[in-house]
This record gives C-alpha cells, sequence and structure tokens, in this order.
C-alpha cells in the first residue's frame, strides 16, 4: 500500500487536528515542557556540581567527589532515557488524532506502559544503525587507501617516517607533525568518503525502520522484532516518497537545526574568535535558556501536526482497501 502525495497527506492531517485543535495543543504543550525545563534544570544542576567538584581536593574530599560525579552521571543519564519513552506517548497521541481521536494527557505515557518492548527496540534499531555505519565507514576509508586518492596522503607519511630527525619521537609528535603537513584536500577528502560510505549505507537502513515506533505503539501485544519487520514491510516501495514527504517539510527539520545548533553557541564563538562579554558558566546557561525557548516554541506550535502527519503515512501503509483504522 503506498500513501497520498507529500500534500495530500499534510491536508489530511491537518484537517484530523483541526477536528479537536484546543485539545490536541494542550497536550502538546504537556508535551512540551519538558523540552523547556529539564534542559534548563540539567545544566543548572550541572554547573553547581561542577563548583562543588573545584571546590573539593585532596585525599579527604575522594568521597565528596565520587558523590557528586555520581549524581552528575545518574542525572544525565535519567534525562536521556526519559526523553525518547516521553517522545513514544506524542507519536501515541499523534496517532489517535489521526483516526478522528482527540489527544490526551494519560496517552503521553504510553511510551512508559510498553517500556520493556520500546527499549528493547531502542537498542536494536541502533545496534543495526551503527553497523550500517560502520560498513559504510570502512567502505569509504577503504576506497580512499585502496586508490590513488590517497597518494598524496602516502608520500607526506612516507616522508616523516624516513625522516632521521623523527626516529624518537612519539607516536603523538608523529600525529601533529603528520596534521600540519597534510592538506585540508587530503583530510576533507578522508573524511568525506567516510561520511559519504556511512550515508550510503545508514539512511536506507533509517528509513527501513522509519515506522517501527509506531508499529510498536499500534500492537496489542508489543514486540521488537515484530515492530521493526512489519516497518521493513510496511516502507517497502515507499522509502523515496517518504524522504519526499521529509522534503516537503524542510522547514520545520531547519527550525528544529537552528534551535538546537544555538545550544552549542557557547562553544562557537570562542571557537571562531569571537569573545563573549560574560563567562563560561553564564554562556552555557543563557544559550542553553534560549535554545529551550525556540523548541519549546516549535514544539507548540508544529510538532504536533507534523507527527501527525506521519502518523497518516502510517495508517495510509497499514490499512488495506476499504480498511478501517479506528480502535
Amino acid at each position: 500500500m503506498h500513501f497520498e502525495s507529500s500534500a495530500t497527506v499534510c491536508q489530511r492531517a491537518n484537517a484530523a487536528w483541526e477536528k479537536d485543535a484546543g485539545q490536541n495543543r494542550r497536550v502538546v504543550l504537556l508535551y512540551a515542557l519538558p523540552a523547556l525545563v529539564l534542559p534548563i534544570l540539567v545544566t543548572a544542576i550541572n554547573l553547581i556540581l561542577e563548583g562543588q567538584l573545584a571546590n573539593t581536593g585532596g585525599l579527604s574530599d575522594i568521597g565528596i567527589r565520587s558523590t557528586l560525579q555520581t549524581v552528575q552521571t545518574v542525572l544525565n543519564f535519567t534525562i536521556r532515557v526519559f526523553l525518547p519513552f516521553w517522545q513514544l506517548g506524542l507519536l501515541y497521541n499523534a496517532m489517535q488524532i489521526s483516526r478522528g481521536l482527540s489527544a490526551q494527557p494519560k496517552n503521553l505515557l504510553e511510551g512508559f506502559r510498553r517500556w520493556g518492548a520500546a527499549l528493547r527496540l531502542m537498542l536494536l534499531r541502533t545496534l543495526r544503525y551503527m553497523a550500517a555505519m560502520f560498513v559504510g565507514v570502512f567502505l569509504g576509508s577503504l576506497i580512499y587507501t585502496a586508490t590513488p586518492l590517497s597518494n598524496s596522503f602516502v608520500n607526506t607519511i612516507t616522508q616523516i617516517t624516513q625522516d632521521p630527525t623523527f626516529a624518537n619521537a612519539t607516536a603523538e609528535e608523529i600525529m601533529a607533525v603528520q596534521l600540519d603537513r597534510l592538506s585540508f584536500w587530503d583530510i576533507g577528502l578522508f573524511y568525506g568518503l567516510c561520511v559519504l560510505g556511512a550515508a550510503v549505507f545508514t539512511i536506507p537502513v533509517f528509513y527501513r525502520y522509519r515506522m517501527s515506533d509506531y508499529a510498536l505503539l499500534d500492537s496489542e501485544k508489543p514486540g521488537a522484532f515484530q515492530a521493526l519487520h512489519e516497518s521493513t514491510f510496511l516502507m517497502q516501495g515507499n522509502r523515496m516518497s517518504l524522504l519526499k514527504l521529509d522534503l516537503h517539510l524542510w522547514w520545520y527539520y531547519l527550525l528544529l537545526f537552528v534551535s538546537t545548533f544555538v545550544s552549542y553557541a557557547d562553544l562557537l564563538f570562542p571557537a571562531a574568535g569571537i569573545a563573549l562579554p560574560f563567562s563560561e558558566e553564564w554562556a552555557l546557561m543563557i544559550f542553553t535558556l534560549f535554545s529551550a525557548i525556540l523548541q519549546f516554541i516549535l514544539y507548540y506550535l508544529f510538532r504536533g501536526q507534523v507527527e501527525t502527519v506521519y502518523a497518516c503515512v502510517y495508517d495510509a501503509l497499514k490499512k488495506p482497501e476499504g480498511g478501517d483504522q479506528t480502535r
């Protein structure tokens, strides 16, 4: 089964959203609140803990430092684990909206109700992405090293290794000299081929499992392998259509990228030689806050509708001709 054109599926999703837009937007607001609160809270707590760690020293404070570092690690880990399950709740609400129902706050917990299967799905999917990426990077590097593309690189390495002045140099010193003598073209070509190889192998796998979250949420007896298998079946012959839909929504992904990119401005400005008029700690807090506000606005205004679009795609792929998807 194939789904309609990008414009048609977006119109159908918008019509489903507008049936109870007020309630749907309230649920999305509830979903978006952690996007605003959690980054700010975690950043503030990390800065406080780092300040406490800086004030500890000596053998007498080993226990305190260990406790503070443990708290910091557990906090960051908890947030990283929480958000994917919370996102599944939004996807479940989007599926209800696409089927003519209204979003409900209790549905935001659906990911936690299915936490076992959801966790297995995330792990299996990540492992397959990583395997595809590894193969792509390996082949990209192999193409570079086994062809004349690496001649300049090989000549530079040969000159350095045969130079008697580097006979007693450490590996770090030799590496520094190599990087200094290699041209931007040599380095860029190597990394470019690795990135291209990773993209060529990983993107098809990514689209193959694109519907796996919806398949997991749509099953009465959820299973990770079943969700991956069903997504693979549904995406046969539809990966290019879904890519076109992603490109149709380019503005949303661009805004999402910008809102995320802002959170790294405290590192990017100094790297570009631009001095900020406040301390590193304040820069981290300010840009984290700014990024969180931008993401909150983006989520509140558009995230619900965008996820409803993809839920409509899943229903179109899942539903047989003349079938009924209402549960």
